[in-house]
């Protein structure tokens, strides 16, 4: 963004099992290799991102909990003239992934305490806005979330600027959309009038499987109502990916899937550099 802003990107959708922490690693993967500056942050209790990126979230010692109970008891407080002592610039940590490095911000099981917390608190729902409007020098934030429309999800919709849902191509997971559209649309009038939606990504498409077919029909009768982008074939790639740490560009080379499915994700990444460019 020409304004020096940051775009803040959550990737949600309350079904488990939809790619969401894949779909986190890729794009700040991907914006990185591109040479933009990517903030990674961790907000599911479950920490997939974290065991991902190969942290243990038993171990690891500060995480986005730490910030959270930072700044409760710094407003608790009400000392608006100063900082908390601890912000995202003390806990983040600088990781490789492949061939690129990005910041991240790791979680672990403890943050799940905060979805009770943050339900009891006046204004709790804007936790993680606050603490993210004293995070500078990033050209976008990559917000995991958990598989639940929780109070911690609410809060990673609150500080976005753009939503990013992942959803399996499978009758049950796009029947749960409409809980998802209804509770963007809830967030938007209620707490953050500048949210939208970045889109829909299909997940796990088989080109040979009528019901993958149908569903994908299904799905794109929402596209008057969002973005619904070109699928993501299920692959091996993937995995592929995560656990040996091959580079993409080498991946595409062994495996014949795996252009396809770096092309699925470059559709996103260039709707995000266009809105970084604005």
């Amino acid at each position: 963004m020409t304004n020096g802003e940051m775009l803040k990107i959550a990737i949600a959708n309350q079904k488990g099992g939809t790619g969401k922490t894949t779909t986190s690693l890729i794009l700040s993967y991907l914006l990185s290799s591109k040479n933009y500056n990517v903030l990674a942050i961790d907000l599911d209790p479950q920490a997939s991102l974290t065991l991902a990126l190969g942290y243990d979230p038993d171990e690891v010692e500060k995480s986005i909990t730490n910030v959270f109970s930072e700044y409760i008891a710094f407003y608790d407080k009400r000392l608006r003239r100063e900082k908390p002592e601890l912000t995202i610039e003390d806990v983040k940590v600088r990781v490789g992934f492949m061939d690129v490095e990005f910041d991240f911000i790791p979680s672990n099981p403890r943050l799940e305490a905060y979805n009770l917390q943050l339900g009891a608190m006046v204004g709790g729902e804007r936790l993680l806005y606050r603490v993210l409007d004293d995070v500078s020098g990033y050209d976008i934030i990559i917000i995991d979330t958990q598989p639940t429309l929780s109070k911690l999800v609410i809060n990673a919709l609150v500080a976005a600027d753009r939503i990013l849902a992942p959803v399996e191509l499978s009758y049950l997971s796009i029947g749960g959309l409409t809980l998802l559209l209804s509770t963007v649309a809830d967030v938007k009038e209620l707490y953050n009038k500048n949210l939208s939606w970045l889109g829909i990504l299909p997940i796990k498409y088989e080109k040979r499987s009528k019901n993958t077919k149908k569903n994908l029909e299904r799905l794109k009768i929402l596209e008057k109502h969002v973005k619904i982008y070109p699928p993501v074939p299920k692959s091996v790639a993937l995995e592929r990916l995560i656990v040996e740490r091959i580079s993409i560009n080498e991946l595409v080379k062994k495996l014949k899937s795996a252009k396809d499915v770096l092309f699925a994700y470059e559709n996103v990444v260039r709707d995000i550099e266009e809105l970084i460019m604005r």
